[in-house]
């Protein structure tokens, strides 16, 4: 079974104020699984009346599991469905189901439900001087008609891909708008990459953005363009750029099994 990501972070999307906030992460263990809060999470609510989930009621506890987390499961594609091959080549993941790990499907899809404004999301693979990511890129609904038709109806994106600084954007000051070699729109970066790569764009490290997969009819919209983000880094930058992402579970104790 593949495995990419040993990690993901769950966001948590405050709709009053546009705002995403890290509230929790899952790793993989030699025993199964690992979940535990963030900083996130207490501000969301203590800011935007967050409440936890159901699942894990006690922030300061890290929880465990054999199996993968209900809260999770809920969030994968169904195998048993008819179209799911379909799917999953959609998504970039050409492997079988019985090869398929959650996390990559998560990774992918960010375990998005209409029912919840939760989102899950890989970290970006970082090495000593780059750092690489790939993701579906974001606002593509917001685009005018015309460039809905072209992208659904006309020739693909051109390339080079590149990315312009938007810190006028009135949701997120730090927003990387993506555009072809043509100056036409595809999207954003989703935001809660946004403040870390945009001080390595405005530093003026050397990226390329590479168009993976272009989605004509997508299961959803905002799975149109799946790319690939490669950046050169300098001394001091990391990632995640915030205390958001440390963890609130108590160091000493036993963990919470959840059968």
């Amino acid at each position: 079974m593949t495995q990419k990501n040993s990690k993901l972070y769950v966001g948590w999307y405050d709709a009053s104020e546009h705002f995403w906030y890290p509230v929790g992460q899952i790793c993989t263990t030699a025993e199964g699984f690992q979940f535990e809060y963030l900083s996130g999470a207490i501000q969301a609510r203590n800011l935007a009346g967050f409440r936890g989930i159901f699942q894990f009621p006690d922030f300061n506890q890290k929880y465990v599991s054999k199996e993968l987390f209900a809260f999770f499961t809920n969030r994968l594609l169904t195998s048993s469905r008819d179209n799911f091959d379909e799917e999953v080549e959609k998504m970039g993941l050409k492997v079988t189901s019985q090869e398929l790990h959650p996390f990559d499907v998560l990774s992918r899809t960010n375990g998005r439900r209409v029912t919840d404004t939760f989102e899950v999301y890989p970290p970006p693979t970082v090495t000593d001087d780059s750092v690489e990511l790939i993701f579906f890129v974001r606002g593509v609904r917001y685009l005018s008609d015309e460039l809905k038709r072209r992208w659904e109806d006309g020739k693909p994106p051109q390339h080079p891909l590149r990315l312009y600084k938007e810190p006028e954007n009135k949701y997120d000051s730090y927003a990387l708008r993506i555009l072809d070699s043509d100056d036409y729109p595809l999207g954003f970066v989703p935001r809660y990459y946004t403040k870390s790569f945009y001080e390595l764009v405005d530093r003026g490290c050397q990226y390329q953005l590479d168009l993976l997969l272009h989605n004509r009819h997508p299961g959803f919209v905002r799975e149109r363009f799946l790319v690939k983000l490669t950046c050169r880094t300098f001394d001091g930058w990391r990632f995640p750029q915030s205390d958001l992402y440390e963890s609130i579970a108590e160091q000493s104790g036993e963990s919470i099994l959840v059968a």
